[in-house]
This record gives structure tokens, sequence and C-alpha cells, in this order.
């Protein structure tokens, strides 16, 4: 299965604006047609992550606040894999990973930048492919890593 996810801005779906993850006010986490669960701002800017159902252990997350979505829905994800050990994709490249400009450089090679978009290899089996990043000065996230077919 794969993570996919879902910006939202104001109960609207904003999935696909070139400005989804700077505007988005929530974030979601579908696997399949299942809600895993979701993130979203609280007053002061902080993000909270809350889960679904699926995951029985979701009051863990709510007395956290983030700086941002990718730390909240990592959180969210983290604790997933834990109630979804099968998930594989938790772990290794799924589309639910989200990196920093550390990370991105560790795993990945940047091969050009297609704003909101950028093209790269990832190192350990040379597959191409495009992430999405979000450009916000302070908080530069990239993330929803998809192969070329």
């Amino acid at each position: 299965m794969q993570i996919n996810l879902q910006f939202c801005q104001d109960d609207s779906d904003i999935t696909g604006s070139p400005t989804e993850s700077r505007d988005a006010t929530e974030v979601r986490a579908w696997e399949g047609g299942e809600l895993l669960g979701a993130v979203e701002t609280y007053p002061g800017g902080k993000w909270h992550a809350s889960a679904s159902d699926r995951v029985p252990s979701w009051t863990d997350l709510a007395a956290e606040a983030y700086d941002g979505w990718p730390a909240a829905l990592s959180a969210l994800l983290a604790i997933a894999s834990v109630y979804l050990p099968d998930r594989s994709e938790f772990h290794a490249g799924g589309t639910h990973d989200v990196w920093n400009t550390e990370e991105l450089q560790r795993d990945f090679w940047v091969v050009e930048f297609l704003a909101p978009y950028v093209a790269v290899t990832r190192k350990s089996d040379n597959v191409n492919g495009t992430l999405r990043f979000d450009p916000t000065p302070g908080r530069r996230a990239y993330f929803d890593f998809k192969a070329d077919a």
C-alpha cells in the first residue's frame, strides 16, 4: 500500500496547487481509501497530529506541538508504523517520508529543481523520480517521492 498526502486549507482540498505545502492548514495521510490521520495548525502556528481509529495510540500525539507539518506528519506515521507493522513503506522510501535538506542530500542526488518539484536519483538503488518540496524559508521539507515509470 502507498501512503498518499492530501493538503487542505479551511476544509477545501488544495492538493496539486503549486503552493499546497505552504498554504495548507491540514495535511491528511491516506492508505488506500482509509484515513490514517491528519496534522493541522492550531492557534500560535504550531502543528498537532491526530490519528484515526486504525492507530489506537493517537492520544500519544495529542499533547505534542510541532513547528511544521513535516515534523507532525513524521510523528504520526512513526506511531502508525507500530500498529501497522506489515507496512514496510513506513520504514523505507514510501511516499509518506519527509526529508529535510541534510536528509535529502544523504538519500538523493539532486538533478534539478522544477518548483514545486525536484528531480532526484535515489542513492540506494539509482531510481530516478521526483519529490515535492515546501519552499518556505526555515522549514524546507521534501516529500512525496514518486519513482519515474
